[in-house]
């Protein structure tokens, strides 16, 4: 996630956030200590949706739908 942020490389933000997402270990602090705070809202309302609909699969598109209307304003 830092490294993507870092050097610009999109395509590493959605894999990235994903994996956060859909772990079942929590943030961590230096992981939290390192992240954009859009970054932990983001994974912690994906995750949130996830334990209340466990049976869904659309965390990359979620994340993708955030990147563009970040990108976009």
């Amino acid at each position: 996630m830092t490294f993507s942020r870092t050097y610009g490389i999109r395509d590493w933000v959605v894999p990235a956030l994903t994996a956060l997402c859909t772990r079942e270990d929590p943030l961590e602090e230096d992981e939290i200590g390192q992240m954009q705070a859009g970054d932990i809202a983001l994974v912690t309302d994906i995750r949130e949706q996830l334990a209340a609909e466990p049976g869904r699969h659309l965390v990359g598109a979620l994340i993708r739908d955030w990147m563009d209307g970040i990108t976009k304003a």
